[in-house]
């Protein structure tokens, strides 16, 4: 890390800042030094992709050199940490050479994704790092929202939820969206009284089809009883409608455009979550926090819930088909 008058500014490279599939590298990016942290650099897959992604970051002022391999950016632009926003079938290798090179990572959800078993391989990446006692963190925002959430529905706090209900727009269909999304659920319910600690029963699809557009999946928590029913519609372009209810208390995620600024609605009451600025934007919120770990050189380690949340995922995943 370079040391500024009184400031610590850790050094954080970018895998994948292209707007590809869901293009959130080049946001990592503005958030990593709107937190303070320097972005002196980029992985690329070819040369052209590199140039196309200076000039992505460009856009938002930040000049970094793009590189087509790790090694060649760690032996040109040291760096402390790495963040990983490749498509999914490519974490587990860059997770991998991150963790080698003595590298914090905070990676896009899902943490791993294809091969034969991405539970038990993300579950071996994930010892590797917590046996280096290097700081991992799953990108899952949406525990953040929940103190607005709670700001807008006071009675629901401090109580294990019975009934949680969870409505996304992931842009691809079928397979794809339950892949891409059932991350973030299963990140808020971690994060309630009760949880899903003992796992799930109960589970049930509205639809099979591996092209539809729009899947509702339904489980229990083995433990509790917790009903939980996840809406996923396919929709294209953003800003992507989103919403979360528990026990029927219902909140609406509406962003205003140009400027993103973010609410939850619940008929004529807003909570606003900010305007692009750390702990607003959960995305925001969540880099700061990452970043604010490498400043402090703590805590280090892996985040506990990453391993049960692949877990849940890849039998959600399986049962789908």
């Amino acid at each position: 890390m370079r040391d500024g008058p009184g400031v610590t500014a850790p050094r954080v490279a970018v895998v994948g800042v292209r707007r590809v599939r869901q293009g959130l590298g080049e946001h990592f990016a503005r958030w990593l030094v709107a937190a303070g942290a320097e972005v002196p650099a980029f992985v690329a897959r070819t040369p052209e992709s590199a140039d196309e992604g200076r000039r992505v970051l460009a856009r938002h002022g930040i000049d970094a050199r793009g590189f087509t391999s790790l090694d060649a950016l760690l032996a040109a632009e040291p760096v402390d940490a790495l963040v990983i926003a490749s498509p999914a079938e490519t974490h587990a290798v860059w997770l991998r050479t991150a963790c080698a090179a003595g590298l914090g990572v905070l990676c896009e959800k899902p943490f791993v994704w294809g091969g034969a078993d991405p539970a038990r391989e993300g579950a071996a990446i994930v010892e590797e790092f917590s046996a280096r006692r290097l700081l991992l963190r799953e990108h899952c925002q949406w525990p953040r929202v929940l103190s607005a959430f709670f700001a807008l529905h006071p009675q629901a706090a401090g109580r294990a939820p019975s009934a949680f209900e969870m409505e996304l727009a992931p842009s691809g269909r079928g397979r794809s969206m339950i892949v891409d999304s059932l991350s973030h659920p299963v990140s808020v319910l971690q994060a309630l009284p009760g949880g899903l600690g003992g796992g799930i029963s109960g589970l049930s699809f509205s639809t099979r089809d591996p092209d539809a557009a729009a899947i509702d999946v339904s489980f229990r928590a083995r433990e509790g009883g917790l009903a939980v029913v996840v809406r996923l519609r396919s929709v294209p372009g953003q800003p992507r409608p989103a919403a979360m209810a528990i026990d029927g208390l219902r909140a609406d995620r509406e962003v205003e455009l140009p400027s993103y600024r973010m609410s939850l609605r619940d008929g004529a009451r807003t909570v606003r979550l900010g305007d692009h600025v750390p702990f607003g934007d959960p995305m925001g919120a969540e880099v700061a926090a990452f970043v604010a770990a490498l400043r402090t050189r703590g805590p280090a380690g892996a985040d506990p819930g990453i391993v049960p949340r692949l877990r849940l995922l890849a039998e959600i995943a399986a049962a789908f088909g």
